[in-house]
């Protein structure tokens, strides 16, 4: 079995969420911060609002703080496949374990196709990704603490869905503690 590679790194992943969040924390702690030293001048639904939005920033500080600890013990899942490229019509079996199933509500695991699409206008370009082919074939919620292991067929449309696709195993858990992260395991798929 061959050990597939996340893509974007655990640790890339969580700088993103870490840079959202900071943003978004200190725009709001600072906002709140400059609206709780006036209250006099301030109408009540404004500091309903913020209260609001500072309950989101806690939120977030929460499940950075969350990502943090399952990314530092190296709590992600762990996808091998049996060979190293797959073709269109073809099958496969995959392995995927999930080392830390304690911390972890629910796991699916799907097949996923992307499409990139670029389109252009006289002065702008756009890019968007379309999900050409979306299969579950997993979904379950542990409910022991030991170390999980599944064995998975694969099977390959025997045609792309679209033209220029990327194939990717997804393995989505939603935590106990609240909030989901989603592993991307790129699949190299190649016409016969």
């Amino acid at each position: 079995m061959m050990r597939l590679a996340p893509h974007p790194s655990p640790w890339a992943s969580f700088l993103v969420r870490l840079l959202f969040t900071t943003v978004w924390s200190g725009f709001f702690g600072v906002f709140s911060l400059m609206v709780w030293r006036h209250p006099a001048e301030t109408p009540w639904f404004i500091f309903a609002i913020l209260g609001f939005f500072d309950l989101i920033a806690v939120g977030m500080l929460w499940d950075v703080v969350v990502r943090f600890w399952r990314t530092l013990n190296h709590r992600e899942p762990v996808v091998e496949i049996d060979q190293p490229m797959l073709v269109y019509g073809g099958s496969a079996q995959l392995r995927v374990t999930e080392p830390h199933p304690e911390s972890v509500a629910e796991m699916s695991v799907r097949l996923v196709c992307e499409q990139r699409i670029t389109t252009k206008t006289d002065n702008r370009v756009q890019q968007f990704v379309n999900r050409c082919h979306d299969q579950e074939l997993l979904r379950l919620s542990p409910d022991t603490p030991d170390t999980l292991h599944r064995m998975l067929p694969i099977r390959m449309p025997d045609q792309p869905p679209e033209k220029d696709v990327s194939w990717k195993i997804v393995v989505g858990n939603t935590l106990r503690q609240g909030g989901t992260i989603e592993h991307n395991f790129p699949l190299r798929v190649e016409q016969r």
